[in-house]
């Protein structure tokens, strides 16, 4: 395995051991979100930081809105780690205002395409073509698309010419990835993300595949919420047989590192952290052009953000039946 994935798994350890002392209440997985969102960054805790962007947003959104929600942790250390906190964060609201009036209300997800949008331009016009391909999600999977999707829509807005051109792309991924793992809102995302790289859908698809089928016959299958992850490695290139012996080294790694154990971290977790980590490597050791390199760092972020926010609800869902 590389020395910089050992490296982003150091990192990721420490970072989470620190971030829980600034998000206490927070769940495990946002912990370890938020951990990574600071690995893939190289950045580290900043306290003074965080209590002032955690001030800002409780000084002017009302205790249910979804920017004081379940996923203010995780906005709040992506807004840490811009290089102006203050000017971000502004945007982000700006952008959160814009969305709430093209009809995006109530859902949790809601931050993460209001930073997205806030990294790239926030105006009408790209609220508007975001809100369109959300809305060209549903009517093609009304059943499969939810919040989860609405990152994703956001960066098809920025990177994706059309709605028409994102709808084409994701069907193309549909047809493929459906045939193996089925008509599910995992299938519908991971389509999302094989899309961003529209001349090599089919290619990327092969892999991301030939990685799960890998992954399944070491005994480390990705269930459920955890597969999108898959389709960013297939994008990235990833070599399966190889990629699956790094995810599983790095997972076996985690099991026995303090607050990793089993029964705090699942093992489907723990596997999406590995995967990350080395998807994290590979992104910063590709030589791809400044543009291309903050998609897939903004693709990376939403595939986390999603998938933890969806096994969140999930689990306090479970509590509560």
């Amino acid at each position: 395995m590389k020395r910089a994935a050992w490296d982003n798994f150091s990192e990721f350890v420490a970072n989470r051991n620190a971030v829980k002392k600034e998000f206490k209440t927070a769940s495990a997985y946002m912990q370890c979100l938020c951990a990574l969102l600071l690995t893939l960054q190289r950045s580290k805790v900043d306290s003074e930081t965080i209590a002032e962007i955690r001030h800002s947003l409780k000084k002017e959104f009302k205790i249910f809105s979804p920017l004081r929600g379940i996923a203010m942790p995780a906005l709040i250390t992506q807004l840490c780690v811009a290089k102006d906190d203050r000017e971000m964060t502004g945007k982000v609201k700006e952008a959160y205002r814009l969305l709430r009036e093209e009809g995006f209300l109530g859902t949790d997800f809601l931050p993460l395409p209001a930073y997205i949008l806030a990294r790239n331009n926030v105006d009408a016009v790209l609220s508007r073509k975001m809100r369109d391909i959300y809305l060209m999600m549903r009517s093609k999977h009304k059943a499969i698309t939810g919040g989860d999707d609405t990152g994703f829509a956001a960066l098809m807005a920025v990177y994706i010419d059309t709605v028409q051109t994102a709808e084409q792309l994701c069907e193309q991924a549909f047809s493929i990835l459906s045939k193996r793992f089925g008509s599910k809102n995992e299938t519908w995302l991971m389509s999302h993300i094989l899309a961003f790289d529209g001349e090599n859908i089919e290619k990327n698809a092969e892999r991301t595949i030939e990685l799960y089928e890998r992954l399944k016959a070491d005994k480390r299958m990705f269930k459920g919420t955890e597969s999108p992850i898959l389709a960013l490695l297939g994008v990235l290139g990833c070599d399966a047989e190889k990629t699956a012996l790094d995810i599983g080294e790095l997972s076996d790694a985690l099991k026995v590192s303090h607050g990793f154990s089993p029964w705090q971290i699942p093992k489907g977790q723990r596997q999406l952290y590995s995967a990350a980590l080395i998807a994290m490597t590979e992104i910063s050791e590709k030589e791809n052009s400044r543009e291309t390199r903050m998609l897939m760092y903004l693709l990376i972020t939403a595939i986390l953000v999603s998938v933890t926010m969806a096994t969140i609800m999930a689990a306090s869902s479970a509590a509560t039946m």
